[in-house]
């Protein structure tokens, strides 16, 4: 089993303190975990352009982001 920490305050904050001790248990248990700082990354917001709708529904597409140059696929991969 895999689990994905996702933190997205502060460096050792309460919210990353709290992940860390649920994969700490989960780890105990025989899980491979893995903890993401959304902080650390560079990922850009919606722009509302709806490409991603449009290739999904009318050319049947996969419906990806046309934002391509940010963190986000790192993530979705994850």
């Amino acid at each position: 089993m895999k689990i994905l920490g996702i933190s997205c305050g502060r460096r050792m904050s309460n919210s990353e303190i709290l992940v860390k001790e649920a994969l700490m248990g989960a780890e105990e248990i025989g899980a491979e975990v893995e903890l993401i700082r959304l902080n650390d990354l560079q990922i850009k917001p919606c722009t509302g352009c709806n490409a991603c709708v449009v290739s999904l529904l009318e050319k049947c597409g996969s419906g990806d982001c046309v934002i391509k140059n940010d963190d986000f696929g790192f993530i979705e991969e994850k």
